[in-house]
């Protein structure tokens, strides 16, 4: 897997400035959600990647929360979703994006009069959190070798082979500009997953660190070599979850994460489980208080398999 972007629903995980964090219970499963009003830009890939993999989870406003004028959307070079108001008559538009391939899913209006037509329609609910898959597949010529997939809470809308093979835009538009409609949950990768996965919050019931404690659960590192880790409570997330469910990786976020001082530093995601210590990926910090830091890295196993797991950072310069 070279490619793989997790975000529980936190703006400063996009490559882009001005976004902000929503802390939500009812419009995320994980908690955030992203307010992000800038177009064009979200998740900077490594390459204009010829085959991609999303899912993400969105709120859907009821027809009393709708705002006048909204939008929101998720794209790769043109394809995805894109949630809008039609201010001439306050209608609450759901436009799958499509264009020139020979699919014509029209746009499916949410608001005209009942909430069961747009249940029936596409399976989407209105006061809910829903989860939104889509595969993307840049075709080679002027044959119908590409796919563009797109399932809603599981259920598939959109499965057709298309004419498309000129890519050039290398990020994921991920955007929204009202706190009635976040998106959050956020898997990108260019190697297909179950569709089922999602990003789940698991407690801590331990801390090891040698970095100063101070009091208000956050740590000051002041040397490099110095680490954090936090071991999980696998015994709440198999109350939750299932002892059985399979884990396919882990994600540690550093939420507020930077640097007090100018100059160069870093922090590594490191995990320890039956006494053995691993590293993987490094991180720069900035110098902005508001920073978000994020270390993804696969992980095969069972959450009964799991306990005694402990994730955490180590400093560097």
């Amino acid at each position: 897997m070279s490619f793989h972007y997790v975000n529980p629903g936190f703006a400063g995980l996009l490559d882009v400035a001005g976004g902000a964090t929503v802390a939500t219970s009812e419009r995320s499963r994980t908690g955030y959600g992203i307010l992000q009003p800038k177009d064009r830009c979200g998740v900077k890939l490594e390459a204009v990647l010829k085959e991609l993999w999303i899912r993400f989870d969105v709120y859907l406003p009821t027809s009393k929360e709708v705002p006048k004028a909204f939008e929101a959307k998720v794209l790769y070079n043109g394809f995805g979703l894109r949630f809008y108001t039609y201010e001439a008559t306050n209608q609450f538009f759901v436009e799958p994006y499509c264009s020139g391939t020979g699919l014509d899913p029209k746009k499916m209006p949410v608001y005209k009069s009942e909430m069961e037509e747009l249940k029936a329609e596409c399976h989407l609910f209105a006061g809910k959190v829903n989860s939104v898959y889509m595969h993307v597949k840049r075709g080679t010529g002027n044959e119908q070798d590409g796919a563009f997939e797109l399932w809603f809470n599981g259920v598939q809308y959109i499965n057709g082979a298309i004419k498309c093979y000129n890519w050039s835009d290398s990020y994921v538009t991920v955007m929204s500009n009202s706190e009635l409609l976040l998106i959050s949950d956020i898997i990108i990768s260019d190697t297909a997953f179950d569709k089922r996965t999602q990003l789940v919050s698991v407690p801590a019931v331990g801390i090891e660190s040698d970095m100063t404690q101070m009091g208000d659960g956050s740590y000051i590192a002041t040397d490099a070599g110095q680490t954090l880790l936090q071991y999980l409570d696998m015994e709440a997330l198999a109350d939750s979850c299932g002892g059985s469910s399979r884990v396919t990786g882990v994600a540690v976020i550093g939420n507020p994460a930077y640097q007090m001082e100018s100059g160069g530093g870093t922090l590594t995601g490191i995990q320890s489980m039956s006494g053995t210590l691993t590293e993987y990926s490094t991180q720069p910090l900035q110098s902005d208080a508001a920073g978000v830091i994020c270390d993804y890295h696969p992980l095969e196993g069972t959450v009964d398999g799991l306990n005694g797991l402990a994730v955490g950072w180590k400093t560097g310069v």
